[in-house]
């Protein structure tokens, strides 16, 4: 499957998604779940693997985020009810003073805008706003378009809004990093919009009816402000203590207690029950405990099905190699990687008018891309939030709040709404690029990264023409280095470095750090073309489907399938200490181990006569392939085996499968019918039934795999060349051979 075809399915299924939401006004958790099994079959995806791997895809996205976008819905209708938001407005308003009401306006929003939806800000906020305009002689146009793009901003890049929850959550972004860099880009982003506010001098007045409402609402009573805040600031405090008390006390009691308590779901909780106080007496009663829960769950079912969606649509594209032919087009047009998240945040949501599906989307959609892109999961969360703040326009149902409720008509609303988030989307947009260009763009030869001790990338750096790779200015800490992309034709290397850095010190081993070697391995490249016979029986007529196959036999069956043959007159030594000259498969073996395939184990041994394990042969086959992200997962293949990511990516491609009981048995020897069955898959070769039948009598058959054995047909392909046509992805065999 090529590139090309590749990036046009990806490219038609995202247009269909749009259309469908767009256009034909599907309910967007249908769309996206109609294109993903539209580029699953596209890209030839085994129909009774789809379901699986949507199911899978859903269950790992949602496992870790469902109930955080719950607890920050539940919060956000608490301050909407008991009145804390307007309490926060009236403090700030009186904070800044009568000539600074707009920017008093727009931090109002803007710190509302990070638990609460941003069209709810504005219905909350209005009325005091539009008697703040009349008060202050300025034009709705102006206050108006305040009050929505600051909530606008944070609610596209503050979690626990729920856009920004469940972009975080996508791109494996510890929440911590998300708050943090989300409101340091929101500020400029907010500030910028402000600005642009300030150009809106067109008179607006205030609606009578919200002025009516502010004096009626005058006297009502309000938590104070620091009541009103606290249940918005507990949650932060605490996911950024469990930062800050990790980095310091690693693996101390104090840290373990803090990973819990400073969770985002510990942190939102809390949050939660502090809210309670804002509802005084009232807070047992039936109007907050169940009325008010249940409302905060219907807004929650949107966003985390959408989330779970994306998570089913990310699998396959981590299939498809969708990553691979972005990164070919990247660098053939030169384009920075940084680019393509805000390109597609604000096509969705320009074309949708959902700044949280336009975050959540294209979170999904980048996520297998990352290192395609050269970009760090920071840099993508940034990107995916500014972006979907470009160009609020008419089918936006906040474009619609703000502009009826504003006094503006749709003109004005455009020039107010759609010009202030677009600049604020660029100003946020263009931060991110300088920003972050220089420190993860992806470069010609090969590229280096050092991990910190989550195994969040730390540091990037690509090997000079002379070889070379230099890291500057790292800070103290413990990393891990590794290979992240090989240049062309070359595959990556597997080893890893454990380095310390204390100042200009580094270590390694606790030995002073020398420079290392990494020796990147030339490409193999399987013989799909060609179906000669690759499995033949033994000489008394039998096949031995249950026999096992020795790790020599595998090495020498795969060497003799590869499109660059073995040269007969040179000698392939390799570097096992078990492996002598003149064993019958030292030339494959050493073939072999130059690509990379076969490798063998601590002691410096390859254990030639020892019987294959399904892991190993997984882990064989996948390395014949760009390795990504397997979405399959056995009971008995934990995170923490050598071979999960072999075996998932082997099980996701329909290459291997597991047992009814939902394990692997990574350590069972493979026998020699799931050899064969395996080969075919990896090979595409299949069968010809028909022919098979016609010509028994001049085909290569067994005793012991008759046409009732489950492996009957793979035997048959193993054992049987031939000349084919394909036809539908089925083989029409002309002529056999042997």
């Amino acid at each position: 499957m090529s590139s090309a075809y590749v990036l046009v399915a990806f490219a038609v299924c995202i247009l269909l998604m749009i259309l469908f939401i767009s256009k034909w006004k599907i309910h967007p958790v249908t769309s996206i779940l109609v294109a993903t099994i539209i580029l699953a079959i596209s890209i030839g995806t085994p129909w009774d693997k789809i379901e699986g791997i949507i199911n899978k895809g859903m269950a790992d996205t949602l496992k870790s985020i469902a109930i955080v976008i719950v607890l920050g819905c539940i919060l956000g209708k608490v301050l909407e009810e008991t009145g804390a938001a307007v309490s926060i407005t009236k403090a700030t308003v009186k904070l800044f003073g009568e000539k600074r009401v707009l920017w008093a306006i727009l931090l109002a929003s803007a710190i509302l805008g990070i638990p609460i939806w941003a069209d709810t800000v504005v219905i909350l906020l209005i009325p005091i706003v539009s008697n703040l305009a009349l008060q202050t002689n300025k034009s709705m146009m102006s206050y108006g378009t305040a009050l929505y793009m600051g909530a606008l901003v944070t609610a596209s890049l503050v979690p626990p809004t729920p856009g920004p929850v469940a972009a975080a959550a996508l791109l494996h972004l510890p929440l911590s990093d998300a708050i943090m860099w989300g409101v340091l880009i929101s500020i400029p982003s907010v500030f910028a919009a402000g600005l642009y506010c300030l150009t809106l001098k067109e008179p607006v007045a205030p609606q009578d009816e919200y002025i009516k409402s502010a004096e009626a609402s005058k006297d009502k009573p309000l938590p104070s402000v620091g009541t009103s805040l606290a249940p918005i600031i507990l949650p932060l405090v605490l996911i950024f203590l469990n930062t800050g008390i990790n980095a310091m006390f690693p693996d101390t009691t104090v840290a373990k207690v803090f990973k819990f308590v400073g969770s985002p779901l510990a942190a939102l909780l809390a949050g939660c029950l502090f809210s309670l106080v804002l509802t005084g007496a009232e807070w047992r009663s039936k109007k907050v405990m169940n009325d008010w829960v249940e409302s905060a769950l219907r807004s929650s079912a949107m966003p985390i099905m959408v989330t779970a969606m994306g998570g089913a649509l990310a699998a396959f594209i981590k299939n498809a190699g969708v990553a691979n032919a972005v990164a070919e087009t990247v660098v053939q047009f030169s384009i920075p990687g940084i680019i393509i998240p805000i390109l597609i945040a604000a096509l969705i949501h320009v074309i949708t008018g959902s700044n949280a599906l336009g975050v959540m989307t294209a979170a999904a959609l980048v996520e297998p891309m990352l290192g395609a892109l050269g970009i760090s999961p920071l840099a993508a969360f940034l990107a995916c939030g500014t972006g979907a703040l470009m160009f609020k326009h008419a089918n936006s149902s906040g474009f619609w709040v703000t502009v009826t409720m504003s006094n503006m008509d749709i003109r004005q609303g455009i020039r107010a709404v759609g010009g202030g988030s677009t600049v604020a989307g660029v100003t946020g947009a263009a931060i991110t690029v300088n920003k972050t260009d220089a420190q993860g763009k992806a470069l010609a030869g090969a590229t280096f990264v050092l991990e910190d001790s989550r195994g969040r990338e730390a540091y990037q750096a690509t090997s000079n023409a002379s070889g070379i790779v230099r890291f500057t200015k790292v800070d103290s800490g413990t990393y891990t280095l590794l290979e992240k992309a090989a240049p062309e034709d070359y595959v990556i290397s597997d080893k890893t470095y454990e380095l310390t850095v204390s100042g200009s010190r580094v270590t390694m081993d606790g030995k002073t750090y020398s420079p290392v070697t990494f020796v990147n391995r030339r490409a193999a490249e399987l013989n799909r073309r060609d179906h000669y016979a690759f499995l033949v029986g033994y000489a008394d007529g039998t096949f031995g489907p249950e026999r096992n196959m020795t790790r020599a036999e595998v090495t020498t069956m795969f060497a003799r399938l590869l499109t660059e043959q073995i040269e007969a007159d040179k000698t392939y030594s390799s570097t096992f200490n078990d492996v002598a000259k003149d064993c019958w498969a030292a030339n494959y073996i050493g073939y072999m181990q130059q690509f990379g395939i076969v490798t063998g184990y601590e002691d410096g041994s390859f254990r030639p006569d020892a019987p294959v394990t399904r892991a190993e042969f997984a882990a064989i086959a996948s390395r014949f392939e760009k390795l990504t992200q397997g979405s399959a997962s056995f009971t008995d293949v934990p995170d923490t085996h050598w071979a999960v990511k072999y075996i998932n990516f082997a099980a996701t491609r329909g290459w291997v499968t597991g047992y009814e009981d939902g394990t692997f048995k990574p350590e069972h020897s493979i026998t020699r019918a799931e050899v064969a069955a395996v080969t075919c898959r990896l090979l595409e070769r299949s069968a010809d039934q028909t022919y098979i039948r016609s010509h028994i009598g001049e085909l290569r058959t067994f005793a012991d795999v008759t046409e009732s054995h489950w492996a009957y047909w793979y035997a048959m392909e193993a054992a049987n060349g031939h000349d084919y046509t394909k036809s539908g992805g089925s083989e029409n065999w002309s002529r056999t051979h042997r």
